[in-house]
């Protein structure tokens, strides 16, 4: 193993213990682990994605880049810099249009092929 994988093995292992101490501590009352929790799942998502972004793999990269994009605009909302219904009406509207996109893609294809017909099921 690699010494850049073992420490990011530590940081993960001391990470969800620290977390799971907060979630602990936070049944007896002493601490409000809502708040807490409002920020670090963000940045976990941040530092996650951008753990990824150092892969050779192209779709690691995508993927990190998804993850990070995610944990910030969780993060903006969650010190009230971006209002959750603003992130809905844009995540609506581009899940719209790429599920448009997609299907006018698969419409193309499957008329493209002459078989826009559907087939006979046994």
């Amino acid at each position: 193993m690699k010494t850049k994988d073992k420490i990011l093995s530590f940081l993960i292992g001391g990470t969800l213990i620290v977390l799971g101490l907060i979630l602990i501590i936070s049944l007896t009352g002493a601490l409000d682990a809502t708040k807490i929790f409002g920020i670090i799942t963000p940045l976990t998502l941040i530092i996650g994605g951008l753990a990824s972004l150092n892969s050779t793999q192209n779709f690691r990269t995508k993927l990190g880049i998804g993850i990070v994009l995610i944990g910030l605009i969780s993060l903006l909302v969650a010190i009230n810099i971006v209002r959750i219904n603003t992130v809905s009406i844009f995540a609506g509207t581009i899940f719209l249009i790429i599920g448009s996109i997609v299907l006018y893609d698969t419409y193309k294809q499957l008329s493209s092929s002459g078989s826009t017909t559907t087939e006979k099921e046994d």
